[in-house]
Order: C-alpha cells, then sequence, then structure tokens
C-alpha cells in the first residue's frame, strides 16, 4: 500500500484548476466550475486543528471566487472528530468515495483497443470528442460548466510539465468514453472514466479503463490509484482493484458561516481571465508548480 495518495490528488487538480492556493497543510482549488466537488480543500495535514486555523484563508479564497466548495475528507484517526465540527458549521456530505489501489503486476494483461486514442497537444477537436462523455456521464449541468473544462483541460495539455494523458474510445467518428491517466513517477493515477449515457453498461469503460492501465505499464508505471464511485465499485473489485479506504466530501450549506456568497467575488465567465489578487495564488493562465511548494 502507498503512503500518502493525497499527494497525486493534488497534482491531478493542480493540473487543471483555474485557481489555487497552499494554505499550511492543505490545498484550495477552484475551477470555477458550479459544483462543490470541483472546487475543494484538500487537506495534507487532516486534524482539526489543522482545518480550524485554515479555514478563513481558505473561506476568503472561495468567497472571492464565489463558487460553492467543499472539503474532502480521508477515512483515518482524526476524521470523526473533523466531520462533528463540520457538521455544527452546517456542512453537509456530499458524496463518499472508495480510495482505490494495486499494482499494476497483479492485474490481468490485457490487450490494448484499436478503438482509443489519445488526445494530442493541440488536437481541439478531439479535445473537444474527449469532453462529450465527460459531460454526460458526469451529468455535467450547463454549456457554461462544460466550456471551462474543456478550457481548463486545453490549457493542462498546453504546459510543458503537462503530466496528464486524455483518452478516448470510440465506435467509429462517435466518441462513447473518456479517462485520463496523470503520471507521478511510477505511479499512475486514473481520473474522468466516464461513459455516454446512451452507451453505458456495455464494457465500454471497462475497455478503455483496461486500455489505460496498458498503457501505464507501458510507461514503467508499478502502481494505479483512484477513486470510485459507489456505483462504480462492483466492477472495480471484479478487475482485482483493491479498496484502501474511504472518503467524503462535505459542502457548505448557505446557512454555513463558510458559504460563498460575497457578491463582489469574480463570476464564472471570468474564470479564466480573473486575475489573482494576492501573492500566494496562482492562475490557469500561468505554468503549475509541481513541487508542493506554495505558488508565488
Amino acid at each position: 500500500m502507498l503512503e500518502n495518495t493525497i499527494e497525486y490528488q493534488i497534482n491531478f487538480w493542480q493540473a487543471i484548476a483555474a485557481h489555487y492556493i497552499f494554505p499550511e497543510g492543505g490545498f484550495a482549488f477552484t475551477t470555477k466550475m458550479s459544483g462543490a466537488d470541483t472546487n475543494l480543500l484538500i487537506l495534507t495535514k487532516q486534524d482539526l486543528q489543522t482545518l480550524k486555523s485554515i479555514l478563513p484563508e481558505v473561506t476568503s479564497f472561495f468567497e472571492k471566487h464565489q463558487v460553492p466548495w467543499g472539503i474532502n475528507i480521508v477515512d483515518n484517526p482524526h476524521s470523526a472528530e473533523i466531520i462533528s465540527f463540520l457538521e455544527e458549521k452546517h456542512f453537509s456530505k456530499i458524496y463518499t468515495q472508495h480510495q482505490m489501489e494495486t499494482k499494476l503486476a497483479s492485474l490481468p494483461q490485457t490487450p490494448g483497443s484499436p478503438l482509443v486514442r489519445e488526445v494530442g497537444d493541440g488536437d481541439l477537436e478531439m479535445l473537444k470528442d474527449w469532453t462529450k462523455p465527460v459531460v454526460s456521464g458526469f451529468k455535467i449541468q450547463g454549456s457554461k460548466d462544460a466550456d471551462l473544462y474543456y478550457k481548463l483541460n486545453e490549457i493542462a495539455l498546453s504546459r510543458e510539465d503537462n503530466i496528464l494523458k486524455h483518452f478516448v474510445l470510440y465506435d467509429g467518428a462517435q466518441p462513447l468514453s473518456s479517462a485520463t491517466l496523470s503520471i507521478h513517477g511510477d505511479v499512475a493515477r486514473l481520473d474522468n472514466v466516464s461513459t455516454m449515457v446512451e452507451a453505458q453498461r456495455k464494457g465500454n469503460g471497462r475497455a478503455l479503463v483496461e486500455y489505460c492501465i496498458s498503457k501505464a505499464r507501458a510507461l514503467g508505471c508499478k502502481y494505479i490509484i483512484f477513486e470510485s464511485s459507489e456505483r462504480g465499485i462492483n466492477l472495480y473489485r471484479k478487475m482485482g482493484f483493491k479498496e484502501v479506504a474511504m472518503s467524503c466530501v462535505y459542502s457548505a450549506s448557505k446557512s454555513s458561516e463558510f458559504s460563498a456568497n460575497d457578491p463582489s467575488a469574480c463570476s464564472a465567465s471570468d474564470s479564466l481571465v480573473c486575475s489573482a489578487n494576492e501573492s500566494s495564488e496562482s492562475s490557469a493562465s500561468n505554468p503549475l508548480p509541481r513541487n508542493g511548494s506554495k505558488s508565488s
């Protein structure tokens, strides 16, 4: 079992975030999308004292960008007191995820699919194809959020230090499923596994995951990790993945003192042009550091 997978989660979101900060003991980012699960505080030091100490800075960050937001909590000896505190402050749980991990050597070899293609840097038409199953499978509401996610990934793929690899499974010219691999040394992280609603329950998602496993092996990775929803957990167990932890996201309700309700904040339509007003904040228009230090 890998000791710490939070850093890989942070690396993924850092790659596509519109803006982010590194408060002491955490990482907060916004995509500027309307879902609280795409604007998160991830604690690198998961204890109540750390959370209390950085909440004012984090709340101010999300208020400035006028987005709903959540806190990612990984099950550990301190999670019960953190959750109790959040519930007292009118945070509510919006979803639970299973943290999955396995050694690639323990998974069966599967042939690569000729129906899968990788999105190349600058291939905007294929990136649009990749976005379609993500929007459909994750039920992203509204064209604004879909356009934002497309633009953030376009920027991420254009960077010299890009760590993301986007894949699309096709039926002819029709995109059916999408997925993303991010490479962190000998660890591959899987994200954005999604299938067009009309193409679900037909083995398309599994075929693409198997392709990504083969790709991770070819890239020299030894481990693969990701988060699974309740709906997908049984499939991944059958494929040989092991559940190592649970995590959940708590979101601030409108009645919470920590909800983002500052009318002076930038609107979602300004997501990629809203300039950072603090030296500790970075935006998607600039290269993102990969060293885990606070941005400057």
